[in-house]
């Protein structure tokens, strides 16, 4: 009796484990460069899954075995790239960030291959191991949540509804001219012009139009704050409560398949700047409801020192603010992003985090929706999704409705890029008309 009630169990949980496998390989395709925290806890993983599998065949599962069957040996036909990809967590703590810094492979499919490759040598359940194997990294973020059964009805007629105007509105804006434009040219935004882009990787975060959704809080310091006066001076320091957020939103990005326009959830950190409330000692503990409600200032995250600097004043805050868990900073600009396709399974782990939503941010498109009955779940974010997709928000000018305005966000990148391109062209017709004429002149 005993034996069936595991078999059953182990049965019920055999789906969950292939789809949360399922899950994991799709996050690996989808990074083209893990973060460095990220390498090391990948590379720990793999050391301990290649440990594991040498030991669970006797001799006969070696790692030159492994990284053959992976199609990674060197020229030699040796097991040392594995120094590339696999860390033993029992070494120091300075020699192991070391590694992931300089020396482990950004790549993460990597990683899988040699992971999936230690499984079949060592008679491991694959899909256990590629689970095991992005345990304590971003990529697992949201797995352990995965349904065990089919997804609710609402998330997929949200993920659906929302695709399904993504398609629209790049047929109608034109946006495979645009992002097609930019790649093919090699361009990259400055301002509300365009340049040569020389690295192309740091900018994609800067093309795509998005809408802001809404914005979590996660951490929260104390931090320095030098005003700039309009004659260019600093105003006497002030002491901030400095939030450590990550703010979610709804982009349109040519990351499909064929680079077909899709609908994504960007996730970024951001740094939401407060004052204080007034006569509030400084060892006093402090939350949301103490924050002053005007809009406040919002920014990227610190450099490495701590520093910010704005066009409205300095900030000095803790270097801890930079690797706070959810939402760390990152060393270029593109790390600090993350794009998430947007189906079923991610708008319930992208919304349903259990973080609380800092209501403060009035630009963001869950700020007050309007009051309207859901298919979703009432109360949740799924819901705040439905009404601002279907009927948009309480407060605002014109259509309000979430497509609505990505549609225009999309319409207005697209006019800038084709005006900025027509003025070039005309640029370029006029200095070869020039030539031209300078060469029938002489003929003459």
């Amino acid at each position: 009796m005993i034996k069936s009630r595991i078999e059953m169990e182990m049965g019920r949980q055999r789906p969950l484990i292939v789809r949360q496998a399922a899950f994991a390989r799709d996050q690996i395709s989808k990074i083209s460069q893990a973060r460095e925290s990220d390498r090391l806890r990948l590379a720990e993983n793999l050391f301990q899954i290649i440990d594991l599998a040498c030991r669970a065949d006797g001799k006969r599962v070696t790692r030159a075995n492994i990284v053959a069957e992976a199609g990674m040996a060197d020229q030699n036909g040796k097991s040392s790239r594995l120094y590339d990809y696999a860390i033993d967590p029992a070494i120091s703590e300075g020699e192991r960030c070391w590694r992931a810094k300089k020396r482990l492979i950004k790549k993460p499919v990597g990683y899988l291959r040699l992971a999936e490759a230690a499984a079949k040598l060592g008679g491991l359940d694959v899909d256990q191991v590629v689970v095991d194997l992005v345990q304590g990294t971003r990529l697992a973020e949201g797995m352990s949540d995965l349904p065990d059964t089919v997804e609710p009805e609402h998330l997929v007629m949200l993920a659906a509804a929302i695709q399904g105007e993504a398609k629209r509105i790049a047929e109608a804006t034109c946006l495979d001219w645009y992002f097609n434009t930019i790649d093919q040219q090699g361009l990259a935004p400055n301002g509300s012009e365009w340049e040569a882009d020389h690295q192309a990787f740091l900018w994609t975060h800067r093309t795509v139009p998005w809408v802001d959704l809404f914005t979590e809080e996660v951490a929260v310091f104390r931090g320095i704050w030098w005003p700039k006066n309009d004659d260019g001076t600093f105003g006497e320091k002030m002491v901030k409560a400095v939030w450590v957020c990550r703010r979610i939103g709804l982009a349109l990005a040519p990351f499909g398949p064929g680079k077909t326009v899709r609908a994504f959830f960007v996730r970024r950190p951001v740094l939401v700047i407060k004052d204080f409330p007034a006569r509030r000692d400084k060892h006093d503990p402090f939350s949301f409801e103490d924050m002053v409600i005007e809009d406040p200032l919002v920014t990227s995250m610190p450099d490495p020192e701590g520093r910010i600097y704005h066009r409205s004043g300095t900030l000095q805050v803790t270097t801890d603010a930079r690797q706070v868990a959810l939402c760390p900073a990152g060393t270029f600009d593109e790390e600090d992003h993350d794009f998430i396709e947007v189906t079923p399974s991610s708008i319930g782990t992208v919304l349903e985090t259990g973080l609380s939503t800092s209501m403060w941010m009035s630009t963001d498109a869950f700020y007050v929706p309007v009051a309207a009955y859901t298919k979703s779940p009432p109360g949740s974010r799924a819901s705040d999704l439905e009404r601002v997709l279907l009927h948009g928000r309480e407060f605002g000018d014109g259509d309000t409705r979430l497509m609505a305005t990505l549609e225009a966000q999309a319409a207005n990148c697209v006019h800038g890029l084709r005006a900025w391109v027509d003025a070039r062209v005309t640029e370029i017709e006029e200095v070869m008309t020039r030539m031209a004429s300078h060469s029938t002149r002489e003929a003459s």
